[in-house]
């Protein structure tokens, strides 16, 4: 029980802390809302649906990759440069608030879960 428990929290911590880089890229870089949109990717992309840690935060995360990566990769770059590249500001700007909404709800996991 101990050993899935540590996993488990090991495994929650280094997802929310993918997510904060994330979300600090996206708050703090001087690039625009595309620019900062794949370089938040960059920082959650190697996260699977089951790093989440309940259903919900499930939905959302998969809801995530599918909207950033509708798109086929054009010339050099991938399905997410393709679809951030394509898709419309008010879409981008939903990506944004959908990126931190995930980190809402892993920190409060985390937060709730604290002292085990």
């Amino acid at each position: 029980m101990h050993k899935g428990k540590i996993k488990y929290l090991t495994v929650g911590l280094s997802t929310l802390e993918r997510f904060t880089n994330a979300v600090e890229v996206m708050a703090t870089s001087g690039k625009t809302l595309r620019e900062r949109l794949i370089a938040a990717h960059l920082s959650f992309h190697p996260i699977l649906p089951d790093d989440m840690p309940d259903k919900e935060t499930r939905r959302l995360y998969e809801e995530l990759v599918r909207e950033f990566t509708q798109y086929e990769p054009v010339a050099s770059g991938g399905r997410v440069q393709a679809t951030i590249g394509r898709v419309s500001g008010q879409k981008r700007k939903y990506l944004a608030r959908l990126i931190v909404e995930i980190w809402r709800h892993l920190a409060y996991h985390a937060l709730s879960h604290q002292g085990g």
